[in-house]
């Protein structure tokens, strides 16, 4: 029979250990990949609700104040 090698701690190693690094290395990129989109789409919402708000501010407010006659 072959001797299956052992790991550091005396156990017998499958030879699988290297892919949960793998696996938790993966899951660790894709949380901050996810963070930054998530963080960049909501500077993006307030950003463009800012321009509409400035937008509607000039273009409805401030045109009408001009165009009324006393």
């Amino acid at each position: 029979m072959l001797n299956k090698p052992k790991n550091s701690v005396g156990r017998d190693d499958d030879g699988w250990g290297w892919l949960i690094y793998i696996v938790i290395v993966i899951m660790v990129v894709m949380s901050i990949v996810m963070l930054v989109v998530f963080v960049g789409g909501l500077i993006g919402m307030f950003y463009s609700l800012k321009n509409y708000i400035t937008s509607f501010k000039r273009n409805v407010i401030d045109d009408n104040r001009g165009l009324q006659t006393a």
